[in-house]
């Protein structure tokens, strides 16, 4: 009798399992060929006598059975096997339905060689089988067999490793929508059938979910008309959806005084569940976007254009534009100079005027700091104090003093703007009225005189 038995081999054996399993690998010139042996052992074969065995052509490659697989080799696979039958003067026949029939006689070498080589292509399709299974064995003289299992398989693993990876703008200014981000994937195609996944997420770093749009809605509005699909916060390409999408998110616009704050979008967990590696860009695995806060406080200081000498002028500085968040302060420089007032015009130094105007409880929440005004959360947005002038007894005219802000802070920082700077106030002093004589002729004058001290 006779016996047929296949087996497959590749050029490096190092990843093959035994003799009915082989590896290639697709980038690798060492190792992207493999050899089927297909043999006849047993009784010799004389006169007329022949024998024949059916190869049939599987696996899981691009389009499954037969010479589908020919996009995935060099050559066709059915026409490799015809070449090797060729070389070993066996009979071939192509039944056309993905077999073959292979008939040796008494000439006939004793094994066919299939040798394949795989297609180094852009595809990611790992790992793809092409396997070949023996049956239907006869001999016109005798009993025939198949020998072992009777299939050998050859697998082609790719090296292409399809990456996903994301990138975005490093700001946005609160109120305004930030410039796209876009997640895509690179380093190969998807082959037909195969698909891959990986996870986004938003990640708050001082941010909170007010400070932006409806994340998911915004991934949402960037997927349409791509093909590419989410499920919770998977996304999922396939072969015939778009390679990346772009999508915005908005930063909302609060009066809130918040400062710089971070928010990160990242990418994790890509996978497939149809065999294709995978990874994430290491230098794009995440973007961090900071929300600037145009928010500023905007100030004023407000008062009197004239005070009577003996009375005192009221003020008040304030800001607006803003509303200050918990543990937040602003802060403003206060100074008094002076035209042709004085101190001496005024019955209190000026800091002590403002302590005193700070110690009564509608100015709770504000400190000071030589001529630094400090602001908290808690405090009122405005200031009211009061200068108390001297009523004096001196002709002096009237005598003029200004008051100026600046430099204006945001949390100890520089920040914001100054819409009235200065109030400049006259102290109307004391004037007097009335007729003067000399009738003695000695140089002395006189007179019943009026004080006015309007």
């Amino acid at each position: 009798g006779v016996a047929f038995a296949i087996t497959v081999v590749s050029e490096a054996a190092g990843n093959d399992v035994a003799t009915q399993e082989a590896t290639i690998i697709e980038e690798d010139n060492a190792d992207d060929a493999g050899q089927f042996q297909i043999t006849l052992s047993g009784d010799a074969l004389s006169g007329t006598n022949t024998a024949s065995v059916t190869v049939t052509v599987g696996g899981d490659g691009a389009g499954g059975l037969g010479t589908a697989m020919d996009a995935d080799f060099t050559a066709n696979v059915i026409t490799a096997i015809q070449t090797g039958a060729t070389a070993a003067s066996v009979g071939f026949t192509d039944n056309g339905n993905g077999t073959v029939t292979l008939t040796w006689d008494s000439g006939s070498g004793a094994t066919v060689l299939v040798d394949l080589e795989a297609v180094d292509d852009d595809l990611t399709d790992s790992p793809e089988t092409l396997t070949l299974s023996l049956g239907g064995q006869t001999v016109d003289a005798g009993a025939a067999s198949i020998g072992g299992t009777g299939t050998a398989d050859l697998t082609i693993t790719d090296g292409d490793t399809l990456t996903f990876s994301i990138t975005g703008p490093a700001s946005v200014a609160e109120g305004a929508a930030t410039t796209v981000y876009t997640v895509g994937y690179g380093g190969g195609t998807l082959a037909p059938g195969k698909s891959a996944t990986v996870d986004i997420a938003l990640t708050d770093v001082d941010t909170t979910p007010a400070d932006y749009g409806d994340f998911l809605t915004a991934v949402d509005a960037g997927l349409v008309g791509t093909g590419i699909t989410r499920l919770d916060n998977t996304l999922t390409f396939s072969d015939v959806s778009d390679t990346s999408f772009t999508f915005t998110v908005s930063a909302i616009d609060d009066a809130l005084l918040e400062g710089p704050e971070d928010f990160t979008i990242g990418l994790s967990a890509d996978g497939s569940a149809t065999g294709v590696a995978t990874a994430i860009d290491g230098a794009a695995t995440a973007v961090t976007t900071t929300i600037t806060d145009e928010t500023a406080p905007d100030w004023t200081i407000t008062g009197p254009a004239s005070v009577a000498e003996g009375f005192a002028a009221p003020y008040t500085v304030a800001y607006t534009g803003v509303t200050l968040s918990s543990g937040q302060t602003v802060s403003i420089d206060l100074v008094r100079s002076f035209g042709s007032a004085s101190d001496a015009d005024f019955d209190e130094p000026f800091l002590t005027d403002l302590d005193d105007a700070l110690a009564l409880p509608a100015n709770a929440g504000i400190t000071r700091l030589d001529n630094t005004l400090t602001f908290d959360d808690t405090a009122s947005t405005s200031f009211q104090f009061t200068l108390p002038t001297t009523a004096d007894t001196v002709v002096e005219g009237d005598e003029d003093y200004t008051l100026t802000l600046s430099n204006s802070k945001v949390n100890a920082v520089a920040s914001g703007t100054i819409s009235d700077a200065t109030e400049t106030t006259t102290i109307t002093g004391l004037t007097l009225t009335g007729t003067w004589t000399n009738t003695s002729g000695d140089g002395l004058w006189s007179t019943a005189a009026n004080w006015d001290g309007g």
